[in-house]
């Protein structure tokens, strides 16, 4: 009598049955519907991601600063999913602003006149600027201020300096904001200050009235006003005493027009 055990090894063994095959192209259907869905969700959230983009909200990929630098916001300016929904000739407009500004910085109403010259439409134009602006491409009080610093470092008045800042079209309330700035602080003072010493040095060992001409007349194309070339000429004499210092220049009658026009000059 054997066992259990001995009986089940002697039978012969089977192979489990096959599954059951799919009906015929279901695999390849299915295949098929799975990699469409996956690519309209891919697509989709590119999509998403591309509008959030261009909208200016982060997507997951971009960081803050990568977001907010300057290159980044010239790239949203140039990508494509933003230009095709602008017309062709807003684009040609936006892409001839972008070349300006890489050449030197600009004012929003100097840029502007650039491009009406340029054959541009002015409502293309007023969009584009409006858009530069909003992605901080144009910054008007900061291009503004830059200009202050660099006419005090030519040693210019106020008048000069608001002369410079009408010829890049920065507006006149800007204008009014940033001079009135730098003249609490004393820099158009300083600025005089530093111009008589550069005279003084210069006219070193000539006659009193030859320097005086000389530094009232520098001061004056400079745009500085009357009252304070008065107060620094003793830089340049040499006496604290300003009213010899006037007396003895307008004494000579072939310089008193070029005093009256300082005066002009004074009251614009």
């Amino acid at each position: 009598m054997i066992s259990a055990e001995e009986f089940l090894s002697q039978l012969p063994q089977q192979n489990p049955p096959d599954p059951p095959l799919p009906e015929s192209g279901s695999d390849s259907d299915s295949a098929k519907s799975i990699s469409e869905e996956l690519q309209t969700g891919s697509d989709t959230a590119a999509v998403q991601n591309s509008d959030k983009y261009a909208a200016g909200t982060n997507a997951s990929s971009v960081t803050s600063e990568e977001w907010n630098s300057t290159d980044s916001r010239a790239s949203r300016m140039k990508s494509p999913e933003s230009n095709l929904l602008r017309p062709a000739e807003e684009n040609r407009c936006q892409e001839a602003a972008l070349r300006l500004l890489d050449a030197a910085p600009r004012s929003s109403g100097a840029l502007r006149q650039r491009l009406i010259d340029k054959g541009f439409e002015e409502h293309t134009v007023d969009r584009v600027i409006d858009r530069l602006t909003d992605s901080q491409l144009i910054d008007d009080e900061t291009y503004a201020k830059a200009m202050v610093h660099y006419c005090l470092s030519r040693q210019l008045g106020e008048f000069g300096t608001r002369r410079e800042l009408l010829k890049k079209k920065v507006g006149q309330g800007l204008i009014d904001t940033c001079l009135e700035q730098a003249r609490q602080d004393g820099l158009f003072d300083q600025a005089l200050q530093e111009l008589a010493v550069k005279i003084a040095k210069k006219t070193r060992g000539l006659d009193r009235k030859v320097r005086l001409r000389r530094f009232w007349s520098a001061g004056a194309r400079k745009g500085h006003n009357l009252e304070a070339i008065k107060r620094y000429s003793s830089y340049v004499s040499g006496t604290d005493n300003m009213t010899d210092d006037l007396a003895s220049l307008t004494s000579d009658d072939s310089h008193n027009s070029r005093f009256s026009r300082v005066s002009q000059f004074d009251g614009d």
